[in-house]
Formats: structure tokens, C-alpha cells, sequence
């Protein structure tokens, strides 16, 4: 959330489970979208995984290999 502390406007879209929502987290807009038949992969998992950590605020969260 880096950019969005620098006065950024910041979006991160993301598979979401259940039904769609947008959130507002610690200045950083979360789209969460459920897709209808799209498989989940391992990589966009990890991927999505990496990307929560961020959010979370580990400093030490850097991407997982795919």
C-alpha cells in the first residue's frame, strides 16, 4: 500500500469466492471477482496468496515462483 500511502489511487482485482465485492483496505481498493466457470489454478493461488500477504503488510512477502 505504498502507493496509495504517496496519494496514488490504487486497485487490485483478485478471484473472490462466493459472489464479487469491492472493499477499501488500508487505502487500496480490493475487487474481488467471481468468474463463472473458471478453474482455479496452484499459480493464480500462489499468486493470490502473495499479493494478501502484501496487503497485510509483510515486508518480507515476495513473489512465489509459478
Amino acid at each position: 500500500h505504498a502507493m496509495a500511502d504517496r496519494g496514488h489511487d490504487v486497485h487490485v482485482l483478485t478471484r473472490g469466492d462466493g459472489h464479487s465485492t469491492v472493499d477499501y483496505e488500508q487505502g487500496v481498493w480490493i475487487h474481488r471477482i467471481v468468474v463463472a466457470g473458471m478453474p482455479r489454478t496452484e499459480a493464480a493461488d500462489k499468486l493470490a496468496a502473495t499479493a494478501q500477504r502484501a496487503l497485510s503488510g509483510d515486508s518480507d512477502a515476495q513473489p512465489s515462483p509459478l
